[in-house]
């Protein structure tokens, strides 16, 4: 066979597989920032996470919260209550609410049917205690937001790796954004990879289709938020075998824009060694 036809089809195969990679790169920098818009229209849209203007965790005997109007109590194993008057022209669902409304959550739950104006009152349980967080759409986070600040698109912050499943999902406590509030996280294995030259190992929340990992990495603080999430798909079938991450959808908790979130923080060992310099950054402090 001629060498030289050899190297011109060689060449020619070499070119096509470059154009297919650049291909792949730019069709995933494409479904990248189709995500970072998402992001940006959910966390700016009319009463999402940079609405929050308080929290007040509410109290035995009867009381105002911060923001809002009414008096509010809480009882033990039964819930919250909520007294308005007519002129005080709450709603709940669309409805004027006139006398006492009472919300029964289960923990981890939220509630958002009262409205006054601009305002939404978010009932929550949290840590088996109820608070209202008030969201306004006129909040100054969400009238000065202008986008999350993310890294360049980096192709190597993919990297593959492998999920192993535990034999059964497990509950462990974690702290989270607010010391009053403690925290469980649902784990259901541990994903291993390697990014930047470092092993990580990570264990996992989620289900047969997505899974999470909370993670730090030696960006925190400085660069990027006190910690972060990434989702990835789950191996097909749920069970043991390899997962791609896409560290460039690495994002942040509400509570890197907000002091009102109760964000879970990583399990214990969480960590990445190598400095993950992809996706969402720190958000400005202005």
């Amino acid at each position: 066979m001629d060498p030289e036809v050899v190297g011109t089809d060689a060449e020619i195969a070499a070119h096509a597989d470059e154009a297919a990679d650049a291909q792949k790169t730019a069709d995933a920098e494409k479904a990248w920032n189709q995500w970072r818009n998402e992001r940006n229209e959910a966390l700016a849209s009319e009463h999402g996470w940079l609405s929050l203007t308080s929290l007040t965790w509410i109290p035995a005997a009867a009381g105002p919260v911060e923001g809002f109007l009414g008096t509010w109590r809480a009882v033990d194993g039964e819930g919250v209550y909520a007294a308005f008057t007519a002129a005080d022209g709450v709603t709940q669902n669309g409805v004027p609410v006139e006398g006492e409304v009472v919300f029964q959550l289960d923990d981890g739950d939220s509630e958002t049917s009262l409205k006054h104006g601009t305002k939404v009152a978010e009932v929550a349980k949290r840590g088996g205690r109820y608070a209202v967080r008030v969201r306004d759409s006129l909040a100054p986070t969400r009238q000065r937001f202008k986008g999350v600040p993310v890294y360049g698109y980096d192709p190597s912050a993919v990297v593959k790796g492998t999920f192993e499943p535990f034999d059964e999902p497990r509950d462990i406590p974690i702290t989270t954004a607010n010391p009053a509030v403690p925290g469980v996280a649902h784990i259901v294995g541990v994903v291993e990879f390697v990014y930047a030259g470092a092993s990580a190992k990570l264990v996992v929340q989620g289900d047969s289709s997505t899974l999470t990992a909370v993670f730090y990495d030696g960006t925190n603080g400085v660069e990027t938020a006190d910690w972060r999430y990434v989702s990835f798909d789950a191996p097909e079938g749920g069970g043991a075998g390899p997962v791609k991450i896409d560290f460039n959808r690495a994002a942040n908790f509400p509570a890197a824009f907000t002091p009102f979130g109760t964000c879970p923080m990583p399990p214990v060992g969480n960590g990445i060694q190598a400095p993950i310099r992809a996706g969402e950054r720190r958000p400005s402090a202005d």
